[in-house]
């Protein structure tokens, strides 16, 4: 059994009347922000009309939305252009919706959105102190907008070299009968598709307008959020609150504990029509 099929079908089995409607997240970490989110909005009450599950991936979720008509799904943006989203978007029209930032991480990452996180007593002993609290937690995000516009330029190349053929074209049996010639012509397209001074002149393109762009674009649309999160941001979090550093997954549970939807996700959260 392929991986969304195992997923498909473990979804299946969390439905238990057919009037629900189910959502399908990437993974794990999805899933329980999700359902944070509609346990602060509706407690006891979305789970006789929703179902939400994880697909293990982002292919997967639209495997199963080819395989399930009547079902939504919501996926990471991570490093796709807007091109990529709406081809993505145009084989599911009003059932595949894509976060509005990078990823699901990006909305414990900006510091003026964490300060309305905090209770009050964790205010009070960061001195109500809102600039000193941003200025701690960005003192890294050029470094990271580096890494994050390299992550942009470079991720993708993995799928473009797998859309020439590599390398499961000259794996097969009956493809290693080519002549040498033809193994070589094949190489060589591998080769080609791979120019560094295309990918440099990308990168610094988009590093120069990630640098203009607003410190909020360049937290949510171009840092990898959770890369940023997870080695950066928490164990900062940890260290001015005094707390000890936890999981990811316990880190973001703490600050989600009354969290409302977030602006930039209510259109969507109402589009798909969760409660």
């Amino acid at each position: 059994m392929s991986g969304w099929t195992r997923a498909h079908q473990t979804i299946i089995s969390k439905i238990q009347n057919p009037s629900q409607r189910v959502l399908v997240v990437e993974g794990e970490d999805d899933y329980y922000f999700i359902k944070s989110l509609l346990d602060n909005c509706a407690k006891g009450i979305w789970e006789s009309a929703w179902v939400v599950g994880e697909a293990e991936g982002k292919d997967n979720v639209m495997s199963i939305l080819a395989r399930e008509p009547s079902w939504f799904g919501l996926i990471d943006r991570d490093e796709w252009t807007l091109a990529d989203a709406t081809a993505a978007q145009g084989n599911f029209p009003g059932r595949l919706y894509i976060l509005p930032r990078y990823c699901m991480e990006s909305y414990f990452v900006v510091p003026s959105e964490l300060w309305t996180l905090l209770d009050d007593r964790q205010r009070v002993q960061l001195n109500n102190d809102v600039v000193a609290f941003s200025d701690a937690l960005t003192k890294e995000l050029e470094q990271w907008l580096r890494h994050g516009v390299l992550w942009h330029s470079i991720n993708p190349l993995w799928r473009g070299l797998q859309s020439v053929g590599f390398q499961k074209e000259l794996l097969e049996v009956e493809n290693a009968q080519r002549t040498d010639a033809e193994i070589e012509a094949t190489l060589i397209r591998w080769h080609d598709y791979l120019k560094p001074a295309d990918i440099m002149a990308r990168f610094s393109t988009d590093l120069a307008a990630a640098t203009q762009s607003s410190e909020y674009e360049k937290i949510t649309s171009w840092i990898h959020g959770k890369k940023y999160f997870d080695t950066y941001v928490k164990k900062e979090l940890a260290r001015l609150l005094r707390l000890p550093v936890r999981a990811k997954a316990q880190a973001i549970a703490d600050l989600q504990i009354h969290m409302a939807v977030p602006a930039d996700l209510q259109p969507i959260w109402t589009a798909i029509g969760l409660p």
